[in-house]
């Protein structure tokens, strides 16, 4: 009897070539997707901010020289302040300041003087890997443009000096995004669960309406969604997590965010003709998004491909936007591209959604 069972149930497991695909096939595209995102080829490239104090043909050749470096992208300001709000809107990962009389204290070092060059370097310290790399990379190019081997300080200083070294603060809002990512299985399963039992066949007897169907399923999930933020929230600033940012502004972040994971569920339950094809693969294609997005990893380590292919993703501007609030406390300016293009987003999957429905569901 045990073997005849034995028998039967790995036939029905075999037969089922999702659930196969899904057991066999994620952890090799788990690798797959570690060795793209995080293998060494391919060329990162460091925008920072230069601001010459000194304003001399040395100091202008020293900042040239710098930018022929491979990877950096030399971006020049007249005052410190315009240079700070850039860094702080995350359009330059850090700025350096050339001090006056730069340019003649190189010169009395290149005739043997015994003077020290100081270098400010004002960094965002959420991306310390590029950050230590482009310090390193200045440090080594100051001393070979001297010419001899001189006393350096650079003063690297991080953009929040408020800013507490808590991972709750930088990981929390990625998963507070993957929690509300999980809406897409749950949306794809609910809805697909109601086609397969007949359920759907009945409603669709009555004279409603594609759009009032799947808003009668939407409802439902966007409150279970708003539970959802006031929970994960609540969690994080019960494990010490700080928001420098407009906490409303980041409520709406994470509401658009449910949106368009439900819009995904109701294109994904269109296509899907039974509950164990939308609820796997649901999950096969929200894992390698969430990874590819900077949900679990900095997007900053990752190989410029993979970057280029996060930013076709909504996860991508999701996160981007609740981490500089939370981590930066950016202004809506800063973070506004991400808010439209999370907009847009979303109205374009409900629509595809709502055509969809009507196309392969109510024939």
């Amino acid at each position: 009897m045990i073997l005849a069972l034995t028998s039967r149930n790995i036939k029905e497991i075999f037969r089922n070539r999702m659930r196969i695909g899904f057991l066999l096939g994620m952890p090799i595209a788990f690798m797959l997707i570690f060795n793209v995102a995080f293998g060494s080829s391919g060329e990162e490239i460091i925008n920072v901010g230069i601001i010459d104090l000194d304003n001399s043909e040395i100091s202008a050749t020293y900042i040239e020289n710098l930018g022929n470096i491979s990877g950096i992208n030399i971006i020049s300001y007249d005052n410190e302040e315009n240079a700070l709000k850039d860094l702080k809107d995350g359009n330059i990962l850090a700025y350096m300041t050339i001090p006056e009389h730069f340019g003649e204290n190189m010169m009395l070092i290149w005739n043997n003087s015994n003077l020290e060059i100081d270098l400010k370097i004002k960094y965002d310290e959420t991306l310390p890997n590029t950050a230590s790399k482009f310090i390193s990379i200045v440090t080594s190019y100051t001393l070979q443009f001297s010419r001899v081997s001189i006393p350096l300080r650079i003063d690297s200083e991080p953009i929040n000096i408020s800013y507490e070294k808590n991972l709750v603060n930088f990981f929390a809002p990625g998963i507070v995004i993957f929690g509300l990512m999980v809406l897409i299985p749950t949306a794809g399963g609910m809805i697909t669960h109601d086609k397969e039992k007949g359920f759907m066949e009945r409603i669709l007897t009555t004279p409603v309406t594609s759009t009032q169907i799947l808003l009668g399923y939407s409802l439902p999930l966007f409150i279970v969604a708003l539970i959802q933020i006031a929970t994960y929230m609540g969690v994080g600033f019960a494990l010490g997590m700080k928001i420098y940012g407009n906490i409303f502004l980041l409520f709406a972040v994470y509401i658009l965010t449910a949106l368009w994971c439900i819009g995904i569920g109701m294109i994904i339950s269109a296509w899907a003709k039974r509950e164990d094809q939308a609820e796997p693969f649901s999950w096969i294609f929200m894992i390698p998004v969430a990874m590819l997005s900077g949900l679990w990893f900095p997007l900053e380590n990752m190989h410029p491909v993979v970057k280029a292919i996060a930013n076709l993703f909504p996860s991508t501007y999701s996160v981007n936007a609740a981490r500089a609030l939370v981590l930066k406390g950016s202004e809506f300016s800063a973070i506004s591209n991400s808010i439209y293009i999370l907009v847009v987003t979303t109205v374009i999957l409900f629509l595809v959604g709502i055509f969809l429905f009507k196309k392969l569901v109510v024939k």
